[in-house]
């Protein structure tokens, strides 16, 4: 009788045992694609459909998984096309204005317009390497801007002297309060984009202030101080200037260091040796 009832039971435990082995195996299973199927997944060439598989909460994962990297697919797509239009529809403008000046310099201007001359040429220069960086930011597949020896101290006095109406509406002094060791061998279109939005950024967002600029070969510090207005300058993802400024460093694999406090802000970017 005692033999009897040891026997279905132990049947019982060995069948829920067998059980849980398939089962544990089954799961294993599903556990290991979904890793693999994950670690296959490239922006470049997503699936329309996720992984099926046979739990629901791995179908979820894998949903979720493939909605995340179809998302940010778009917003690179998006971004690379603007990129690519803004640069297209500056070169209209840009080479009649590029074309007057020449015809302006050919025929000679009264003393008093020399310099006003000489800073709308160094304006169309500056806006003809915007132009193309932002061609070379609108490519995945775009070579590397080839690196030129560049004293950045005398790149941002450039950028200082031409953000000084605003700096003056503003009432912001603007002064690069250290420099040392400024030369440096970066693409200059990249360094200009950085410095200059970095810095008008800083200037039209500070009213009644200063805005710092600290300066050498490993490093580009902007801090502004004063009456703060919005929160356009506060953050990496906000505001035109600031999102050329993030792909930049993305692509140029630079570090950005952000700050900010109710009466300063102050952005750091760590520049990388320059690729090949």
């Amino acid at each position: 009788m005692y033999e009897r009832a040891v026997l279905p039971a132990g049947l019982f435990l060995l069948a829920t045992v067998l059980i849980v082995f398939l089962f544990g195996r089954r799961l294993a299973r599903a556990t290991t694609r979904l890793l693999q199927w994950g670690e296959s997944l490239s922006i470049e060439s997503l699936p329309e459909e996720p992984l099926q598989l046979p739990f629901e909460e791995m179908q979820l994962i894998a949903a979720g998984t493939l909605a995340s990297l179809q998302n940010e697919r778009d917003a690179i797509e998006t971004r690379h096309r603007f990129l690519r239009f803004a640069s297209h529809e500056l070169r209209t403008p840009l080479a009649i204005a590029s074309a007057n000046a020449e015809l302006l310099a050919r025929r000679g201007v009264h003393d008093s317009s020399v310099e006003a001359l000489a800073r709308l040429e160094e304006s169309l220069k500056n806006m003809r390497n915007l132009t193309h960086g932002l061609r070379w930011l609108g490519r995945d597949e775009a070579p590397w801007p080839d690196p030129d020896p560049v004293d950045l101290l005398l790149l941002v006095n450039d950028i200082i002297k031409e953000n000084g109406t605003l700096a003056t509406t503003n009432n912001v002094a603007v002064e690069v309060v250290e420099a040392v060791d400024t030369p440096t061998v970066q693409p200059r279109v990249l360094l200009a984009i950085l410095c200059s939005n970095l810095i008008g950024n800083a200037i039209r967002h500070t009213r009644d202030g200063r805005v710092e600029i600290r300066l050498n070969r490993e490093f580009i510090e902007i801090e502004n101080r004063g009456k703060q207005l919005g929160d356009a300058v506060g953050g990496h993802g906000h505001g035109l200037g600031l999102q050329l400024v993030a792909w930049v460093v993305e692509r140029a694999h630079w570090q950005w260091h952000e700050d900010r406090g109710a009466t300063f802000r102050r952005h750091r970017i760590h520049l990388t040796p320059a690729q090949n």
